[in-house]
């Protein structure tokens, strides 16, 4: 037997001497015993090759590893998924506040929406595991990375469910037989669009945006659309009695976005102590307003349609 001795010096034993390692069928710490015994340290025990057997390979399971791995790596995804939650409404305030451009916005959200993603994923997993090994701390980083996600994940995902089902359009009119006209709008803007170009795909997507009958004077009517289109936030540019215009201009919460929007006011064909409602809502940029300018047109309707 070799064994460390209280000097550090090594001491070497045969079978049966009275150092053995082995006493009552329990190893001492410090000693080694060959061949096929125990060769232990302080705080470690480990088998050692006897005659005619291999000696085990030590390694670590490779699902084990991973996993613990996962846990350990949970306090950073906390910091992580917190940096990531306040990424992705500050990418798009950003471009609210004129810090950069909706060009470079957009990819980056991209980008920071699919990493949120795999963090989110990685939390459930790692959740998982915590419950499944009795371990609240990494449980309970676990269901904080899932909390500072979710929602912003969440956004993201809404609007990508509107980008899904919404037509490619950006110009929106409760009458293109006849639409409103639309005011001056800066250089770059998006062209107004045709009725070939939206009036099928608006019909079959916002059937509600038609019309309005108001039992008012076209003048009262035209002096309450202004009212309503300042309680709705909406910036009111120019007001003409004699034309029954009013021009304003909207902007979306997160990007900014300024859309264009005309109320016509005119006395109703059918009906000579009644006003006909008129509106169009036109995106300035964009290929499409994920429905926005429709669904702007009907808060207004029934804005108008209530008072």
């Amino acid at each position: 037997m070799l064994s460390l001795g209280g000097k550090g010096l090594p001491r070497l034993y045969g079978a049966g001497d009275p150092g053995t390692a082995l006493r009552g069928g329990h190893s001492r710490p410090g000693t080694a015993l060959f061949p096929g015994g125990t060769l232990s340290f302080p705080g470690a025990l480990l088998p050692c090759a006897g005659a005619g057997r291999a000696a085990p390979a030590i390694t670590a399971g490779s699902g084990g590893g991973v996993m613990n791995f996962l846990l350990r790596l949970l306090p950073v995804l906390v910091w992580l998924a917190l940096a990531l939650a306040l990424s992705l409404p500050l990418l798009a305030l950003g471009v609210r506040w004129q810090w950069w451009g909706y060009q470079l916005a957009l990819p980056l959200l991209a980008g920071v929406a699919l990493t949120a993603a795999l963090v989110l994923a990685l939390a459930g997993v790692g959740l998982l595991l915590a419950n499944r090994r009795g371990l609240s701390r990494s449980r309970n980083r676990a269901i904080l990375v899932i909390l500072l996600l979710a929602v912003p994940l969440g956004v993201v995902f809404n609007y990508g469910l509107k980008a899904g089902q919404a037509p490619v359009i950006y110009d929106i009119s409760t009458d293109w037989d006849n639409p409103p006209a639309l005011g001056a709008r800066p250089a770059g803007a998006n062209e107004p669009q045709t009725p070939g170009q939206v009036a099928a795909a608006q019909a079959q997507h916002y059937p509600g945006v038609r019309s309005l009958r108001l039992p008012l004077a076209p003048e009262q009517a035209l002096v309450r659309a202004r009212q309503v289109a300042e309680q709705l936030g909406w910036k009111v540019q120019t007001l003409d009695s004699e034309r029954g215009q009013l021009q304003a201009t909207a902007r979306t919460f997160w990007f900014g976005f300024t859309d264009d929007v005309t109320v016509r006011v005119r006395p109703d064909p059918e009906d000579a102590d009644s006003a006909r409602l008129d509106v169009r809502s036109t995106s300035r940029v964009g290929k499409s307003d994920l429905g926005k300018n429709a669904e702007r047109i009907l808060k207004f309707l029934a804005a108008m349609e209530a008072s």
